[in-house]
């Protein structure tokens, strides 16, 4: 078969459907509008449902020499700080997952996959190639670009959340905003800094923070979660002001306030946050689907949307590689093992939400609770086995 399968968005998602395809010895091409480069300098977590799959493709030496392994998991007061629970969230991975879960920049996660794609005879990487529209056909289907026009088997948007390919393919609406803004950043911290060691959560009324480290050299990601009925788009390279973050946290605990004094203004990054769960419609049309974002954002508050594209991106290619002779049927089946898994998530992370803003005496059940939610979340989300349908 000489037809590649054409992937707009070199991103996770992307990259990660690239390897899965390559790894099938299916070719393929990625487009990518920039130089396959990370820049929001934030951090990202790999829970196991997308380490193992990371693991199998042959990164597990390259992820566990950048990243972390979380092996704590601490909740606090947003005004108090006192620790409302402290979770040994290694443990419980360790009893029902066969990999880690791990924190990791976004950047040094791209460039391991990019490394990895680069190694692959199989895998065509453009850069600098922004897709414009796409076209199918009885037994194939194009994109052009800002440079020409390619052709292919398939084409897969892999193109995030204000994904191009979605809007051409008409099939999900709009989602609906959900009044809340979330702000991301890295700082570095000193060497005996004790949110160095576990991943803290900060829980508040109108608000949530959650910090936890992505190397070995100080380096602490923070995101805040703040409500506002402000409209922001949902894209991650708005830059945001140190001063209205602090607005948005006015009465929090000292120890919150001196993170966000460390925060350097033009590494500080705020979006909107849209529930993508409110909405409805198909992933896939003819020889062309969606993957990770671009079909299905979720929420941040179970941080899974890195491992929903992940998952997504390994069951593609086993439906693909088992149907190459009927591609639309291969990416109806595609859609079908993934939407019952993803609208799951995408409900639960927008109940955890909710969950993390409670008030008293809610708050204090959650607390409480807080321990048995985290060994069902590993249980029934982290332990997933990912579909090879390739049999």
């Amino acid at each position: 078969m000489s037809s590649p399968v054409l992937i707009v968005g070199g991103g996770i998602a992307g990259l990660c459907t690239a390897i899965a395809l390559s790894d099938k010895s299916i070719p393929c091409t990625v487009f990518e509008r920039n130089q396959f480069e990370d820049t929001t300098g934030t951090g990202i977590q790999l829970s196991p449902n997308a380490t193992r799959l990371l693991f199998r493709a042959g990164l597990k030496k390259a992820l566990l020499d950048m990243g972390r392994v979380s092996t704590k998991l601490v909740t606090r007061h947003w005004r108090t700080g006192r620790v409302t629970s402290y979770i040994p969230l290694g443990q419980i991975v360790d009893r029902y997952c066969d990999s880690p879960y791990l924190q990791i920049l976004r950047s040094e996660l791209v460039q391991i996959l990019l490394i990895r794609a680069r190694s692959c005879d199989c895998i065509e990487l453009r850069p600098n190639e922004s897709i414009e529209t796409f076209e199918q056909l009885p037994t194939s289907a194009s994109v052009l670009s800002n440079r020409g026009e390619y052709e292919g088997i398939l084409v897969v948007g892999a193109d995030g959340a204000r994904s191009t390919i979605r809007k051409k393919m008409g099939l999900i609406p709009d989602p609906p905003f959900s009044t809340w803004h979330a702000w991301r950043t890295t700082i570095n911290l000193d060497s005996n800094s004790e949110a160095l060691s576990q991943t803290t959560l900060w829980c508040g009324h109108r608000a949530h923070v959650v910090t936890y480290p992505v190397d070995c050299q100080g380096t602490i990601n923070c995101v805040f979660i703040t409500k506002s009925n402000s409209l922001l788009r949902e894209s991650w390279r708005q830059e945001g002001t140190v001063s209205d973050l602090q607005n948005c946290l006015s009465g929090w605990h000292t120890k919150v306030f001196e993170l966000v004094d460390q925060i350097d203004e033009s590494r500080l990054f705020r979006w909107g946050l849209y529930r993508h769960d409110k909405t409805s419609g198909r992933w896939s049309d003819g020889r062309c689907s969606l993957v990770g974002d671009a079909g299905h954002c979720v929420l941040p508050f179970l941080a899974q949307g890195a491992a929903l594209a992940i998952e997504d991106s390994f069951t593609l290619a086993g439906c693909v590689h088992n149907l190459l002779d009927n591609i639309p049927k291969a990416l109806r089946n595609y859609e079908t093992a993934r939407l019952s898994r993803t609208k799951s998530i995408q409900r639960r992370s927008a109940r955890l939400g909710y969950v993390y803003h409670l008030g008293p005496p809610f708050s204090w059940l959650r607390d409480v609770g807080a321990k048995w939610a985290v060994h069902d979340i590993v249980r029934n989300i982290y332990a997933y086995e990912n579909i090879d349908i390739s049999n």
